[in-house]
């Protein structure tokens, strides 16, 4: 049961996990970039 359930979580949330973590790294570096260019 637990495996199912395991498999259920990465099946449906992976991609978004993913996703989510890419758009952060993105939005850190703009960030840190931004930070980088006003000094």
């Amino acid at each position: 049961m637990s495996e199912f359930i395991n498999e259920k979580i990465m099946g449906d949330w992976f991609p978004f996990l993913t996703m989510g973590i890419g758009v952060f790294m993105l939005v850190w570096l703009f960030f840190l970039g931004d930070l980088v260019m006003g000094r």
